[in-house]
């Protein structure tokens, strides 16, 4: 019992190479319109880096202020506890 396979069909052959043939040009077209995005995406990621340049410096900032004001808090605390502590002593400053 022999079994015969048929030869494939040509125009099945040429069918699937013309689809073939269109998915590849509808990619290299994707792949164009995507690079025409790229420089807009790489000048926003760009502004998004600055921004968070930016938000870092201001926050460093505003530690090194509330670390001082932090300091002399501590400071006048400090300086108000001694002299009730050397009043208390009667000890005249």
């Amino acid at each position: 019992m022999s079994h015969c396979v048929a030869p494939p069909d040509l125009s099945d052959s040429a069918a699937f190479l013309h689809r073939l043939e269109r998915s590849e040009l509808g990619a290299r077209a994707l792949t164009l319109a995507a690079g025409r995005f790229e420089p807009l995406l790489r000048r926003e990621l760009l502004g998004t880096q600055r921004l968070h340049l930016l938000e870092c410096g201001a926050q460093s900032f505003g530690k090194l202020l509330a670390s001082r004001a932090s300091k002399r808090f501590l400071l006048r605390e400090r300086c108000k506890l001694l002299g009730g502590f050397l009043c208390g002593e009667g000890i005249a400053l």
